[in-house]
This record gives C-alpha cells, structure tokens and sequence, in this order.
C-alpha cells in the first residue's frame, strides 16, 4: 500500500505517535534546543495557522509527495534558515533524512528529500495542489526554553515542483569596494569534473561500521562456539569508526533512528601518515 494516499492517516498518525522521542529528538538537532511533542489529526482549518514564510521539508514518494510545513512565526526554526551556511544545510538536510524514516512507514521508500525556506507557505501549499481531502497531522512542539509552535505534516500534493516558485532567493552578494586580483573561477557541482573522475564517483564501496578489534590465535578462532564471550580492550564510551574499504575516515557514535540502527558522524579522520627514513648514498672513500 502507498501511503501517500488520504486514506494512510490513521496509519501514518500512529508511526508519527511511536517515533515521537526519535522526532522530537531530530527536531532538537535541526532547530536547536531539547523538545518534547503532542502528536494530532488537524482539521483543516489549521492551515491558517502557517501563514507568512517558514521552512518546507519535502519529501518525495513516487508521484506523490507530502510537506513537513513550519512557520517562522512558531519561534522554534533558527535565525539562519533562509540563508544556511554549509554548516546549516548539512543541519537541515540530516534532519530531512531522519524525518523520512520516522514519519512513515518501513514499506514505503523516500525516493528523496529536500528543505526549502519558502516565503508564503499557503500560497506555496495551495500552487502545490493540496488535494482538498488531504489529512493533516499537527505537531505541537514545546522547548525547554519556553517556545512554543507548530509544524503540519501535509499530503498529498500533486505539484510539489510549484512549491519551490515561493521559495525564499538566496541574498545577493554585494561587491567588495577594492577589485580583487582577477582570479580563474574554481569549477562547481559535479557536472565540471573530467568525466574518468565522474565515472570514479560511481564506483561502489564497502561502507562499515567497526565497534573494535583485536587479534586472536588460530587456535582461539577454532575453540570458538556459540555462547563464547569476546573482551576487548576498548571502552563502551569510545568512539565508534566508520570505514570504507577497511580504512577509517570518520568516527562517532551509534544512534537509534525509529526501530533501526544508525551512525552519527562527530569528526572526520584525516589519512594516517607514514614516514619512511632516507637515507643518503654513501660517499665512497678514494
């Protein structure tokens, strides 16, 4: 069953109710601050209530998609989500990826996911056609500082491509009063690369997570039986590594998205260095 239909409500309402923790927790990260939440089926006079400008988490299932509709005015988004740095979108887009496995049901595959700050969510809603018996589920988030707001879950929507015609322009980036030296531009997006290193990013690798390792003998590794206990050196509060192709290019920590487990980046790796002696060619005595 594809739900991004109206009739997923009651379904979709009880995924959102288990995983409320989960989502208030992702909200925290995103947004900022702790939060606790209420979980509701909204009538749809609510929509009057995310008038004005605010952020849009979209996702797309198909030929369907449903909106994650926050507005400004809730007080709960931050003051850069216009206009996020890189450290922002990265915020932004780890939030839409968790709310793709919180929100719905495990059968149903996010095809993906995007942010956008639009400036008339209404408006953006209604360009979007917002199917007139759509459900609506409200979230009232309460954070710890005091603030409270709201943000709709909305769908379906048969022209979510219209929504991004309310989206907020980024600002305009205003000239320095001394001309820099002329510098060649710097290629940008995927699309300038050669095409052997747009090829090489196609290529599939490994992707783990190690917890520890150590070395046994062969006689261990043989006397090894079910119940066996394995110790190891490393302390439970250490760091876990992610590693691709059997090298570690980041560490952090394991964290539970919905009923799944997942990895949480805290710091990347850079490659370990190698030294190798030189040695000067001896002279030889005359």
């Amino acid at each position: 069953m594809t739900p991004l239909v109206p009739e997923a409500l009651d379904e979709v309402l009880g995924i959102c109710r288990a995983n409320a923790v989960d989502i208030a927790d992702a909200f925290g990260r995103g947004w900022g601050g702790r939060c606790t939440l209420r979980i509701e089926a909204a009538a749809p006079e609510s929509l009057a209530g995310i008038a004005g400008g605010g952020l849009a988490i979209v996702f797309h299932a198909g030929s369907s998609a449903a909106v994650l509709a926050a507005p400004a005015s809730s007080g709960l988004l931050p003051s850069w989500y216009a206009a996020p740095d890189a450290t922002g979108k990265s915020k932004l887009g780890a939030l839409a990826q968790e709310l793709s496995m919180l929100l719905w049901p495990d059968a149903l595959a996010i095809d993906r996911f995007e942010t956008a700050a639009i400036g008339d969510l209404s408006a953006g809603l209604a360009a979007a056609e917002r199917a007139s018996d759509g459900p609506l589920i409200r979230f009232e988030v309460r954070r710890d500082d005091g603030v409270v707001g709201e943000a709709l879950l909305v769908w379906p929507l048969a022209a979510v491509d219209r929504l991004h015609a309310a989206a907020i322009p980024p600002p305009a980036v205003q000239a320095a009063p001394s001309a820099p030296r002329p510098v060649r531009p710097a290629p940008s997006g995927l699309a300038a690369l050669p095409g052997f290193s747009r090829s090489m990013l196609r290529v599939g690798v490994t992707v783990s997570v190690r917890l520890a390792h150590k070395r046994e003998s062969i006689r261990e590794i043989v006397e090894l039986a079910p119940g066996a206990l394995l110790k190891f050196d490393k302390s439970c509060e250490d760091l876990l590594h992610l590693c691709v192709g059997g090298c570690a290019i980041a560490e952090g920590e394991a964290v539970k998205v919905g009923e799944k487990f997942g990895f949480r980046v805290g710091a990347m790796l850079m490659p370990r260095e190698r030294f190798v002696p030189v040695r000067g060619q001896r002279s030889l005595a005359s």
